[in-house]
């Protein structure tokens, strides 16, 4: 009992020492999990300042084609994990990665905030069937 509680700690701690560098890195890791959910789902990353992951968590479940977020909600988990970056994730029930307004608004609202607490968003990225987009790259064009 004893090896395999060993053998399951290593093994979480490793995966918690992943490096997530760019959304490609993200989507890799998490499009298999969450590309075909029928309900919308957003994930936050938190990563430390060498963008290795300190956890993750569900921060809302949506419905089949909506979802909203509490802004306190994400900043109480990256503070208690005292991330310095982070990304947000969520995946669109139809299979179009294309970023809604409503996609925009929430970025905004989190990439502000986040701009005061000193604390970096590196992207809001929306999963499909298979393809992703970026929400921030999709700001910049």
């Amino acid at each position: 009992a004893s090896i395999e509680l060993g053998k399951r700690m290593l093994s979480y701690t490793h995966s918690e020492s992943e490096v997530m560098r760019s959304a490609s890195d993200v989507v890799l890791k998490y499009l298999p999990l969450y590309a075909n959910k029928e309900q919308e789902y957003m994930v936050l990353i938190m990563l430390n300042s060498r963008n290795r992951i300190l956890g993750e968590k569900v921060i809302f479940q949506g419905t089949s084609n909506e979802l909203s977020v509490s802004i306190s909600e994400v900043f109480t988990h990256l503070v208690r994990k005292n991330a310095k970056k982070f990304y947000v994730l969520h995946n669109h029930p139809s299979g179009d990665p294309t970023p809604s307004k409503g996609d925009y608004r929430v970025t905004d609202r989190i990439y502000e905030s986040a701009s005061l607490m000193g604390i970096e968003l590196l992207d809001h990225v929306v999963i499909g069937d298979g393809i992703y987009e970026s929400v921030l790259r999709g700001k910049e064009s």
